[in-house]
């Protein structure tokens, strides 16, 4: 059974231009490699301003947690807030990268 875990944070200030370039490299092939690679089944990153909401779903915990500690993959200038409700949708128009397994 699949289980999605949602976590929230910011962009660190002054690191604006280093989110942006992390958001169009989570765009790659290469970074959907990643999020295969650490067992998930889904991936998305949502974003209103600063604020960021990051939805990940695995079949099973401890793949989200590998994911969460590898800082390539949530790295220093996102910092974290809290987790969220896994029934929180962002936004369609918030959603700037979204990712499924095949």
């Amino acid at each position: 059974m699949a289980r999605t875990r949602v976590w929230h944070g910011h962009v660190a200030e002054g690191r604006r231009d280093d989110h942006e370039a992390f958001v169009r490299w989570l765009a790659t092939d290469q970074a959907q490699v990643q999020y295969a690679k650490f067992l998930l089944s889904a991936y998305s990153l949502a974003q209103t301003g600063d604020d960021l909401t990051v939805t990940l779903t695995a079949e099973e915990p401890p793949a989200i947690i590998r994911f969460l500690r590898n800082p390539r993959m949530w790295p220093e200038f996102w910092e974290y807030d809290a987790a969220g409700e896994r029934d929180e949708t962002p936004p369609a128009q918030s959603v700037r990268v979204s990712w499924r397994k095949p």
